[in-house]
């Protein structure tokens, strides 16, 4: 099983690695549940989309399809892309790497499409950020009609940057420590983690003001999170923004830790399988009380890949996997980035889509074998069976496929 750090480019897609392939395939409920946005590829050109489904006439119509071409080979080159609705659903902002050549890893594009169409498409392009895998590998973080960046400076310092999607006005703070910011899950907050003043070794979780930039500690963490051992399969925050649950090991064990205010942290463990498992991401229930985690089993020897879901209870009852794709030919555990499942406001959906996964090729053959398996998956978790409604997505034309 071959495999490779997060904080490297981990795709081997010629056709996408050519524009930096940090921007991971990522599924994302409206407010109200009733559309799901996800990437889609057009048959035609081979191009990369954005899709929404509606689910009351479980239709999907094309939302955004840029176009990046090569006048060399007159080909149409993929792009990654990641959606996300704004809070409210007052509009749906997509996010891509790249210079203006398409070609450098050290600029941030944004569209911010408007909902229902009315009003303008606006395209914002933010140069000089480096370290777009840190800042793109989960949902940007929004708060209100506010979008925030951090920009690393010297010694362990960075700068704060506050983007207003409605007047493009900028601000920013420096020398502030090296942040990693999340959204609140109701998109009305921003969480931060930091290296706890004074003892690097730990991380402090907190809240950080919109307005003032204010950041007001909740808890700290034994251990860093910022390391890349920690965290770098998934980092989840509650509903609520009191629980944080991520990834770690135990020995040789996988488990997931689970920090809460005013309780003690848990430790949970992770399914074991004759392989190592990748994880994708992970969201809670919005009671809290249960983990959602998108993963990657390469099975015995890595020869029967899978791709799918768990249920993971926090308050000890029996954990739940859901297997998606099985029998896929993909070797490369960072492929388990590119399958992030989201959960619906009301936790009776969890949508995942493997349209990324269609690229990857092996002398010409592809290696998501079925064509069935490159869709948008909705599991309906009310379901006890779970039942699996797919969404067909078009394969890539094989002349896309990495070489």
């Amino acid at each position: 099983m071959k495999t490779n750090s997060r904080h490297t480019t981990p795709l081997a897609l010629t056709a996408l690695a050519a524009i930096t392939v940090y921007i991971l395939a990522c599924t994302a409920f409206s407010p109200d549940d009733s559309k799901v946005l996800y990437a889609t590829i057009s048959p035609q050109t081979g191009a990369t989309g954005i899709a929404v489904y509606d689910r009351t006439t479980g239709k999907s119509e094309m939302l955004f399809l840029p176009m990046f071409q090569d006048l060399d080979t007159l080909k149409t080159k993929p792009v990654i892309l990641r959606p996300q609705w704004l809070p409210g659903g007052k509009g749906v902002l997509v996010a891509w790497p790249g210079g203006n050549d398409n070609q450098k890893d050290d600029g941030l594009n944004l569209a911010l499409l408007p909902a229902g169409g009315a009003g303008p498409v606006k395209l914002f392009y933010q140069s000089e950020l480096k370290d777009l895998m840190s800042l793109l590998v989960r949902p940007l973080p929004i708060a209100g009609h506010f979008l925030f960046l951090t920009k690393e400076g010297e010694s362990d310092t960075a700068s704060l940057i506050r983007l207003d999607l409605v007047t493009g006005e900028l601000r920013s703070r420096t020398n502030l420590p090296a942040l990693t910011l999340l959204p609140t899950p109701h998109g009305d907050g921003i969480i931060y983690l930091a290296a706890a003043p004074g003892d690097k070794e730990r991380t402090e979780v907190g809240f950080l003001n919109p307005e003032t930039f204010a950041r007001t500690a909740v808890f700290q963490t034994e251990g860093s999170l910022l390391k890349s051992d920690k965290a770098e399969g998934f980092l989840a925050v509650s509903r609520d923004g009191k629980r944080l649950a991520f990834a770690d090991t135990e020995g040789d064990k996988q488990v997931c830790r689970v920090l809460q205010t005013g309780r003690p942290f848990k430790t949970v463990p992770l399914p074991e399988s004759e392989e190592k498992l990748s994880f994708g991401n992970a969201q809670f229930a919005p009671d809290g009380e249960m983990v959602y985690i998108s993963f990657l089993d390469p099975g015995a020897g890595g020869t029967n890949v899978s791709f799918g879901v768990f249920e993971l209870p926090l308050n000890g009852g029996a954990l739940r996997r859901n297997t998606l794709i099985q029998g896929c030919g993909i070797k490369d555990d960072s492929f388990a980035l590119y399958f992030q499942l989201d959960v619906s406001n009301d936790g009776r959906t969890l949508a995942v889509a493997s349209t990324y996964l269609a690229y990857e090729n092996d002398g010409g053959s592809r290696q998501l074998k079925k064509p069935e398996d490159c869709a948008l998956f909705l599991l309906n978790l009310a379901d006890p069976q779970r039942k699996v409604t797919r969404v067909p997505v078009p394969l890539p034309p094989l002349d896309l496929l990495s070489k």
